[in-house]
């Protein structure tokens, strides 16, 4: 039985996480709808990511720190969602919004936050159109 698995990914998520959205304005997605198993929004617009969801952290030049790590995980998760269809692509702006809010509650320097949401914002967009390919192990 082959073995199929997508290259990139740093992270694994080891317990289901629950965050409250309904600040940003997302809509509720049952993943049943959308073939996502690992990423939902409820009715109440809680965003749930089960755990095994794998996630590959900060792209580009930016590092992978503490402070960054759930906020990365949150915009991976959000990002996916767009990609396939289950958010609408005019809502990255809440995505990218949703990471930086986090960033700065995990005490990150407040320039240090903007300068990452204006990566998101100028750089974000090719994010939302490339899936890894999967793969078949040898």
């Amino acid at each position: 039985m082959p073995i199929y698995y997508q290259e990139g990914f740093r992270y694994v998520l080891h317990q289901p996480y629950e965050l409250d959205l309904s600040e940003y304005g997302f809509q509720p997605i049952i993943h049943a709808k959308i073939g996502n198993p690992w990423v939902s929004i409820d009715e109440h617009c809680i965003l749930r990511i089960s755990a095994t969801y794998a996630w590959d952290g900060d792209s580009g030049p930016a590092r992978n720190t503490l402070a960054s790590r759930r906020a990365s995980l949150v915009h991976d998760a959000l990002y996916q969602l767009i990609r396939i269809g289950a958010i609408r692509p005019t809502q990255k702006h809440l995505a990218d919004q949703v990471y930086r809010d986090i960033l700065l509650e995990n005490r990150m320097w407040p320039p240090r936050a903007w300068w990452r949401s204006q990566g998101l914002r100028l750089f974000g967009a090719n994010s939302l159109t490339r899936e890894r390919p999967v793969l078949v192990a040898p």
